[in-house]
């Protein structure tokens, strides 16, 4: 045996509360843990069940030349996993001088990051389900189980006393949302019943969100509310979007203000390693245009750029056509886990029965947004990575409120932010990643190298010339450096930007 096999045994060995197991899902549930947790016991890593659900402790002189999935109990690591570290019923905590080189993932908990440990593949947390433990002759069975609201529990307040997640943009300024979240027993049925004070518009939008899940394969949502809306969230998440736009100034998305009644059927359809959801529904939207708009004077604050025209706080919005938009929806979800390859599609159609119509012309007839990811491990802790945004619009043009943009930081950075835009929209961006493993830097972690390409194209009534931009990445920690150029014209630019996942 090797250094590390021996450090796998003696490890193993000093734990008397704590068995290696074989275990395998039996119940994969529906979304994304259960196919990755298969996807992870497929590869025969070692699997540690905690009996008494005590804290396992990974230490420094510890070493997994495998995969790790610890079922039943919180784990600490301050040790090295040659892929994936999983925990099953409970919370994951990095330490400093953790190595994982695949990804870091809690089951039914959370992960709990530190500064000085390094995760090759990223982190991941499923808070609302976890998966029960029976003893087979196969081994330990894992099936699905929910951890939604506990029996007898018809009203809480998520988050902190009800106050969720705020957002940070250059038209709301502050998004405050707060309100509880309602069970009506003993029907299926819970409410969200939110208000949004955005700060800078002085408004408090209501909404009530509605979600029935009669079983885990149908699911029925609805919304009816007052919000910012915005077609360029694929840019960038909501997180990430907040942070860019307060620290730096740039906001990626354009935005408009809407009244809308929207409500949908899901069906969820599983495999052993796929989740197929299709879906159909309906939308009324009343919507009308938002600041800032020319010649603006005042934004919501920023750290730099506040007052920058061109890619700044006070850029104006595209006006939108104020009016009411009736139609129909149906559309997909797809993903799909195997051996480390992750594939990921969503489509949606829209149709309208009536819509604000340019002068002269009729309303189009449909409209489809479609994104795809795929992920590729290649040599080593190397990866591939590609994503896909593609609008397309059939018959008369779409109303400015159906239009997507792109161009700037997070897509074509050579170019204007949101430069190109319209009711067609093809964007496709391919990354390959390159861990420097060799090179840790203190407090950072490990640099990772990208090599990156990007082409796009958006318009009115189809796509125009395709735009590319060529260039490389180099990101290590949360902060990334990008320097891209333009193969057409030979236009350069170096931006730093946030290491975050989208």
């Amino acid at each position: 045996m090797n250094r590390i096999q021996w450090t796998t045994v003696l490890l193993l060995w000093a734990m008397p509360v704590a068995a290696q197991q074989t275990a395998y899902v039996r119940d994969a549930g529906p979304g994304r843990s259960g196919r990755l947790l298969r996807s992870v016991l497929a590869t025969r890593p070692v699997v540690i069940h905690r009996a008494d659900s005590a804290l396992l402790e990974l230490t420094r002189d510890s070493s997994f030349a495998s995969s790790v999935v610890v079922i039943g109990a919180d784990v600490t690591i301050e040790g090295n996993v040659q892929g994936d570290l999983v925990v099953v019923d409970g919370d994951l905590f990095l330490h400093p001088g953790a190595r994982i080189e695949g990804r870091a993932v809690a089951i039914g908990g959370a992960v709990y990051n530190s500064t000085l440990a390094y995760v090759g593949r990223g982190q991941l947390s499923f808070r609302d389900n976890t998966f029960a433990i029976y003893p087979t002759a196969r081994g330990l069975a894992l099936d699905y189980r929910s951890l939604g609201f506990r029996d007898n529990q018809a009203i809480i307040l998520p988050g902190v006393f009800g106050v969720r997640i705020p957002s940070y943009d250059r038209v709301n300024g502050l998004s405050l949302r707060a309100g509880p979240t309602v069970r009506l027993f003993p029907t299926p049925i819970e409410i969200d019943a939110i208000a949004t004070w955005r700060t800078d518009l002085g408004k408090v939008d209501p909404s009530l969100v509605l979600r029935a899940e009669t079983d885990r394969r149908f699911l029925f949502d609805a919304f009816v509310g007052r919000s910012t809306y915005s077609n360029d969230r694929w840019i960038r998440s909501d997180i990430v979007n907040s942070l860019t736009s307060f620290a730096l100034g740039k906001d990626t998305r354009n935005y408009y203000r809407a009244d809308r009644l929207e409500a949908r059927a899901h069906r969820r359809w599983e495999t052993m390693s796929a989740e197929v959801t299709p879906f159909i529904g309906g939308r009324l939207e009343r919507a009308w245009s938002v600041g800032p708009g020319m010649n603006a004077q005042s934004a919501p604050y920023s750290v730099t750029s506040r007052r920058d025209t061109l890619e700044g706080m006070v850029r104006p919005n595209p006006a939108v056509f104020r009016g009411t938009i009736t139609s129909a929806l149906t559309g997909v979800e797809a993903r799909w886990e195997s051996a480390g390859v992750e594939l990921e599609l969503s489509s949606a159609l829209e149709i309208p029965f009536s819509s604000p119509t340019f002068p002269g012309s009729g309303r189009f007839s449909v409209q489809s947004t479609t994104n795809g990811d795929v992920h590729l491990p290649t040599f080593g802790t190397q990866s591939f990575d590609l994503e896909m945004h593609l609008v397309g619009t059939a018959g008369d043009p779409a109303p400015p409120q159906r239009f997507a943009y792109l161009g700037g930081s997070g897509t074509l950075g050579t170019f204007d932010l949101l430069e190109f835009g319209g009711d067609h929209l093809l964007f496709i961006e391919s990354l390959y990643h390159i861990p420097i493993d060799r090179l840790v830097i203190k407090y950072l972690g490990v640099p990772v190298f990208s090599l990156r390409h990007a082409i796009g194209s958006a318009g009115v009534g189809g796509l125009p010339r395709y735009e590319q931009n060529v260039g490389a990445r180099i990101s290590v920690s949360f902060v990334r450096f990008d320097y891209a150029v333009d193969p057409r014209t030979r236009e350069s630019k170096f931006t730093v930007g946030l290491a975050l996942a989208k």
